[in-house]
């Protein structure tokens, strides 16, 4: 943690459920969600809680968080989707309908639904059933990486295989590099300009123009490397 000052560190020594976290988030209450790989960790600023299997949740390897619009907590594991509403943990898996193998990322849409991409598809869960969508559908990949929404209501996915968008009838793929294999993408991310910028594997950041446009941006234009695997918009 940096204060602006000085960085305090934390470990399991700490209270810290494992130390090698694979992702963050601030719930609406300014509680720290900490997930990793053996369990799902809380710090309220005094102290950490360790939520595991033993608690309900479907598995320790903790993906991605996100707090939906009525506080309740989701949770995307190697194996299976958790939703925890303060007292206790509901999994869903392949037999609830959720596409089968190790979740990647969550977004919650304008309407409500929950977005789910895994190592095999994506599914939504409209709080009564699952839909799921793959290769067949017109997605561009199965493995789903990253997930947007723009203010039009477009699914923006980002895949193994390149980009994809959703309007809500049918997928549309986008080809981001020049060549027969398109590149992964790792991250997505609209700015306050509404403009989405596109994180890849290997051929570093595009921002999307409109159309099939794409402005491209590597190390010759000074990124230090052309493996992007976060992407933030700061208040300047």
């Amino acid at each position: 943690r940096y204060d602006g000052w000085q960085f305090t560190h934390f470990s399991a020594g700490d209270g810290l459920a494992n130390e090698n976290i694979q992702s963050l988030l601030e719930d609406r209450l300014g509680n720290l969600w900490i997930g990793t790989e053996n369990g799902l960790s809380r710090y309220d600023g005094r102290e950490f809680v360790h939520f595991t299997t033993t608690d309900g949740l479907s598995d320790n390897s903790v993906v991605d968080l996100l707090e939906d619009r009525s506080g309740d907590l989701w949770i995307g594991t190697e194996n299976g989707l958790n939703r925890y509403d303060g007292r206790e943990f509901v999994h869903f898996t392949a037999a609830d309908g959720l596409v089968n193998g190790s979740l990647k990322a969550l977004l919650e849409d304008r309407s409500g639904n929950l977005w789910i991409g895994t190592e095999n598809g994506l599914s939504r869960y409209d709080g009564r059933e699952f839909s799921q969508f793959g290769a067949e559908d017109g997605l561009g990949g199965i493995w789903i990486l990253a997930l947007a929404e723009d203010r039009s209501g477009r699914l923006w996915i980002g895949t193994e295989n390149g980009l994809s968008r959703y309007d809500g009838r049918e997928f549309v793929h986008f080809d981001l590099i020049d060549t027969s294999s398109a590149d992964q993408v790792n991250r997505l991310w609209l700015d306050r300009e509404e403009r989405l910028w596109v994180g890849t594997e290997e051929s570093g950041l595009y921002r999307y123009d409109g159309g099939d446009n794409f402005s491209s941006f590597g190390m010759e234009d000074g990124l230090i490397s052309s493996r992007i695997r976060a992407l933030l918009e700061d208040r300047e």
